[in-house]
């Protein structure tokens, strides 16, 4: 378990726990997301089920990190199981032309707006054809209306309220045929004010004495 100084507080990588400049416990963007009950359910799959999914995202989310931060991963790495959405990734970057910031992938930070604080960590943020652009990868099958409030609580983490309404925020859903499909998200006021009232509704649960650390 370690705990590394990040802007605005501290994020312990094994609990994956924010805490502000004062060592206040925040919600996780995707904290908030849950307790807002605005994520996706998975339909009472079995737990090995999503063990092995959440295993198999986790190590594709490694590699490309890796690769964007590094351009080159250990071949030994690559398995056959993950050898598709590895692939789907780099084929993503040499079609679209996005090109990632290696001070900005997987880069945790405590972000306040309006005086609330949440923490986030944006897979990868770059720059495409010039536009600041922030992207999420995904390996799951179905999309998620959920994309949106996340890509916006990332743009807002990295660009502040208003810089994130010139970025660009896209899903990059990598499949395992080697293909890409991308979700590219526009509507800058409709999903700030969902993100907004989201946060704002977390903290007003935690102002109001719900121990939201627990539950979350």
């Amino acid at each position: 378990m370690s705990t590394l100084s990040i802007p605005g507080g501290s994020f312990n990588d094994s609990l994956h726990e924010y805490r502000d400049d004062k060592g206040v416990w925040v919600p996780s963007l995707t904290q908030i997301i849950s307790l807002c009950g605005l994520s996706n359910g998975y339909g009472g799959a079995a737990p090995e089920v999503l063990q092995n999914a959440a295993r198999r995202g986790s190590e594709i989310h490694w590699l490309a990190c890796s690769w964007a931060r590094y351009g080159d991963v250990d071949p030994s790495l690559v398995t056959e199981e993950v050898l598709p959405y590895f692939e789907s990734y780099k084929k993503f970057l040499s079609e679209t032309g996005f090109v990632p910031d290696p001070d900005w992938i997987e880069s945790p930070m405590v972000a306040t707006v309006n005086g609330l604080s949440f923490g986030v960590t944006a897979d990868v943020i770059g720059v495409r054809k010039p536009t600041p652009t922030v992207v999420e990868l995904k390996t799951t099958a179905a999309e998620s209306k959920a994309w949106s409030v996340q890509t916006m609580g990332q743009a807002i983490g990295r660009f502040g309220l208003h810089g994130a309404g010139q970025a660009k925020r896209m899903v990059v859903q990598l499949k395992n045929d080697g293909k890409y499909r991308c979700f590219v998200y526009e509507n800058y006021a409709y999903d700030c004010s969902i993100f907004l009232a989201a946060l704002s509704l977390v903290h007003w649960r935690l102002k109001h004495g719900q121990r939201l650390w627990e539950v979350a």
